[in-house]
C-alpha cells in the first residue's frame, strides 16, 4: 500500500518548472501499478487498476516526453492527426476517466479491506471525497464543451476545487495506509 500511497503523492502534486514536469505523474501511475499488484489479494479492485494504471503510465511518459520537445522536434516525431485538438481532447478525457477510475477501485478496495481485516481503514471517507472529485470533474467538462468564458472561468474554478479534494484525498488514502501497516 505504501506504492499506492507515494504514487497518489505523484499524481496529485504537480510541480512544474519551465513546463517541466518536477514530479513526473508517469511515476505516480507505475507506482499504483506496482502496489495494486502486491495487494490484488486483498480485492478485486486492486486486480482492476493494473490496466488502467499501465495506459496512464504510457499517456503521461508520451506527454512528459513530448513536454521536453521544443515545437520544432514535437511537429518532427508526432503526424498531423496526433496534433489535432480532436485527439488532443480524446485523449485528456481519457485520462479524466481512468485517473477516477483508478481513484475509485482504490476506495472501494480500501472498503473491502475493512470487511476482510474487520476494522475502520476509512474507506467511506475516500469513496465521499472520490464522489465530489467525480462530480467536479465531469461538471467542469460539460461547462468547458459550452465554449462560453463565463463557463470556463466557473469550470476552471471547479477544476480547482477538484484538485483540493484530490489531496485531502490523498491525505485520507495516507491515513489508510498508517492503520493498514498496524495491522500486518
Amino acid at each position: 500500500m505504501l506504492f499506492i500511497t507515494i504514487g497518489l503523492g505523484f499524481i496529485f502534486i504537480n510541480l512544474n518548472i519551465n513546463d517541466i514536469q518536477v514530479v513526473p505523474s508517469f511515476v505516480g501511475y507505475l507506482l499504483i501499478a506496482l502496489g495494486s499488484s502486491q495487494l490484488k489479494k486483498e480485492s478485486v479492485y486492486f486486480r482492476r487498476i493494473l490496466p488502467a494504471a499501465i495506459v496512464m503510465t504510457v499517456i503521461n511518459v508520451w506527454s512528459y516526453l513530448m513536454s521536453l520537445m521544443t515545437a520544432s522536434e514535437w511537429s518532427g516525431v508526432v503526424s498531423d492527426l496526433y496534433q489535432t485538438i480532436f485527439w488532443v481532447i480524446l485523449l485528456l478525457i481519457l485520462s479524466a476517466i481512468l485517473q477516477l477510475f483508478i481513484t475509485y477501485c482504490l476506495a472501494k478496495g480500501v472498503l473491502e479491506m475493512e470487511k476482510t481485516h474487520r476494522c475502520d481503514l476509512g474507506g467511506h471517507r475516500l469513496l465521499q471525497l472520490w464522489q465530489a472529485v467525480a462530480v467536479l470533474v465531469i461538471l467542469s467538462n460539460l461547462l468547458a464543451l459550452l465554449q462560453q468564458p463565463a463557463f470556463a472561468t466557473i469550470a476552471g474554478l471547479m477544476l480547482i476545487a477538484a484538485t483540493i479534494v484530490q489531496l485531502i484525498y490523498w491525505g485520507f488514502f495516507i491515513r489508510s495506509y498508517r492503520l493498514y501497516s498496524r495491522l500486518a
